[in-house]
């Protein structure tokens, strides 16, 4: 049976690479990480394949057999090592599956996961945590009401690809009730990944308390920020 935690080899590779990154972040003097622990221990979870430039491939809507992969997504090393993070325990990168029958849609990935943890589990967060946020708007640090801007490169998800200009999103009905307001972002990515870390921790091969997860996703998220958004996007 397909196991989509992952493994003791590629939690530590991962590991080992955020330490890195933020020693050289720290001090250029030190050396810059080593990119290749990012791809240890591949497939994990809906995570297939991993391309030498980064991408990320999932298999095709529909095809257990993982055969039939979709197009490489594309991150900065420091994107890439925040999706193995944030899958660490379950969850998976899905599709959105909107347009089905418009051959010339665009689908963009959502990082999903189902869970058991309870409402007074999360109580200190007031939100319970969501089941569905798109990656977008955990790459781009989307604020709630604003909406989040593709790169031309629809198969991008890096930083420098991403317009800054994140754009109000509120829509209004005739009688000025608002009708859609996104909000999901990273907090919610933390809660969910924590969530699922809750539910599925009696099936990872090491220990992991909910603390050091956060502190964990939390220098994912500083390193990847060192990656400034796309200027000017409107050209």
């Amino acid at each position: 049976m397909e196991s989509n935690v992952i493994s003791a080899e590629g939690f530590r590779a991962v590991e080992t690479w955020i330490m890195q990154a933020k020693a050289h972040d720290a001090d250029a003097k030190q050396p810059t990480p080593n990119d290749g622990l990012l791809l240890t221990d591949i497939p994990q979870g809906s995570i297939r394949v991993i391309t030498e430039d980064f991408g990320i491939q999932i298999r095709e809507h529909g095809d257990k057999s993982g055969q039939t992969l979709r197009s490489p997504r594309l991150f900065d090393p420091e994107g890439l090592a925040l999706m193995r993070l944030l899958l660490l325990a379950g969850g998976s990168l899905t599709l959105n599956r909107k347009n089905i029958g418009n051959p010339l849609r665009l689908d963009y990935l959502r990082f999903r996961g189902e869970h058991n943890a309870t409402c007074a589990d999360w109580i200190e967060d007031l939100d319970f945590p969501m089941e569905s946020v798109p990656v977008l708007r955990i790459i781009a640090d989307t604020p709630r009401g604003r909406q989040t801007k593709a790169a031309r490169n629809h198969l991008s998800y890096r930083r420098s690809e991403l317009p800054e200009d994140q754009r109000l999103a509120i829509e209004f009905t005739d009688a000025g009730m608002p009708t859609k307001y996104p909000k999901s972002g990273r907090r919610d990515a933390t809660l969910l990944a924590l969530a699922l870390l809750e539910t599925n921790e009696d099936r990872l091969q090491f220990k992991l308390t909910q603390a050091d997860y956060r502190r964990l996703l939390a220098n994912a998220f500083e390193l990847l920020d060192r990656h400034a958004l796309l200027k000017n996007s409107d050209g």
